[in-house]
């Protein structure tokens, strides 16, 4: 399903961590609504390991009342791009360049604003979903059916259409 940025922002209920990229540009539409606790990571990576996030989630879910994070992925992601065509040293970004790679045979390694960078970015988005998902402490919350994970891509490039990929605990509904 597809909607404008804003609109979707404005019928979200209840308190909401909505994980964006740095370079997102989008993200100043997100940041008056009193529900959405804003999370920025570098390409929308979030490690399970990373206590710190983890530790976020946590304060978030038991103090705030968070019931949904959703992941939001961009179209014309630097970073994205960074890692895909040039590669990084940086060991934080190790797991996120091999998401990435996993498509590697599948797509040219120059991706541009094409169809292969969409459907590139939004494998990665679901991979995300799919990855924080599986750590235990909240996997604790989505079993009990008190959490959803839900991953979004978020077209910068056409008047912030957002296109809602997948929901955890529900099935995806869309790449395979």
């Amino acid at each position: 399903m597809e909607y404008n940025l804003n609109d979707y922002v404005n019928n979200i209920k209840g308190k909401v961590i909505m994980i964006c990229c740095n370079d997102c540009c989008a993200m100043s539409t997100i940041i008056h609504n009193e529900n959405i606790l804003v999370y920025t990571s570098f390409g929308n990576f979030i490690s399970p390991e990373n206590k710190e996030d983890i530790d976020f989630f946590d304060f978030c879910i038991k103090n705030e009342g968070v019931a949904t994070i959703i992941i939001a992925g961009h179209f014309n992601c630097k970073i994205i791009k960074h890692i895909w065509t040039n590669g990084t040293e940086n060991a934080k970004w190790i797991n996120m360049q091999k998401s990435l790679r996993k498509w590697e045979n599948e797509y040219d390694s120059t991706i541009s604003v094409s169809e292969n960078e969409k459907e590139i970015i939004r494998k990665y988005i679901f991979d995300q979903v799919n990855y924080i998902s599986q750590n235990s402490f909240l996997e604790r919350y989505l079993s009990s059916g008190k959490l959803i994970i839900k991953g979004i891509i978020i077209d910068d490039l056409n008047k912030n259409r957002v296109e809602e990929l997948c929901k955890i605990p529900i099935k995806y509904n869309g790449i395979k």
